[in-house]
């Protein structure tokens, strides 16, 4: 058997107000649909739960005791309501962050202290590494990376621009000379930087004057 909360809700009302117009009033409905809601309830309970005068409504024995009960669960829904909604206003739990070293450093973990004062119940868990993390199998809520993501079902969003630069060792310039081109990176040692997962040099993308252009490291050759 299932019973309508709309339903037993005005049977709570009908049992505050002792009467169907009060009731009817006050939940802004017709005395007739309160009357024939409460007739509903009885006859899915099998039992009589008010006596009908003239002048007032009174509860039964036993819908005095199913007032009372149903009286409590609808508070309990009522109080389990707005603790959700407050939930949805304030964010609560763990936060689980990954983040590359020095963008972690140096960009996010001034902003920690701001950030715990605005949102007291977060607690805000951080890994800082250099190191490919996978965020299904490690439980990462959310990880800051450079450069675009592979095919994946994660959703990215763009937070900075990141600029670097090609630079060398003085000793290494003096021996090799500084390249002037693009085409000129050919001829020197570059130091790849790789993909943790794959093991694959990451091309290096170039700007030059108003172009842009990727370019992928050659191997090491001996100076």
């Amino acid at each position: 058997m299932e019973l309508d909360l709309r339903t037993l809700a005005i049977f709570v009302k009908v049992a505050e107000r002792g009467s169907f117009v009060r009731a009817a009033e006050a939940l802004d409905l017709g005395q007739s649909g309160v009357s024939n809601a409460i007739k509903r309830l009885e006859s899915q309970l099998g039992v009589t739960l008010l006596v009908r005068t003239t002048r007032s409504v009174k509860l039964t024995q036993d819908g005095e005791a199913f007032f009372h009960r149903c009286r409590q669960v609808l508070a309990d829904l009522e109080d389990a309501r707005q603790v959700l909604m407050r939930s949805r206003r304030q964010p609560a739990g763990v936060l689980r962050v990954s983040l590359p070293v020095s963008f972690g450093r140096t960009r996010v973990v001034p902003l920690l202290g701001a950030f715990q004062a605005k949102y007291p119940k977060v607690e805000v868990a951080i890994g800082i590494t250099d190191r490919y993390v996978n965020l299904v199998d490690e439980g990462v809520d959310v990880a800051v990376r450079f450069g675009a993501l592979e095919d994946s079902t994660l959703i990215a969003r763009p937070l900075v621009r990141a600029r670097r630069l090609i630079m060398g060792a003085p000793a290494y310039f003096a021996k090799r000379g500084k390249p002037g081109s693009i085409e000129a990176l050919a001829a020197h040692n570059c130091l790849p930087l790789t993909y943790h997962e794959t093991g694959r040099a990451r091309p290096w993308r170039l700007r030059q004057a108003c172009s842009c252009r990727c370019w992928r490291t050659p191997s090491p050759r001996p100076t």
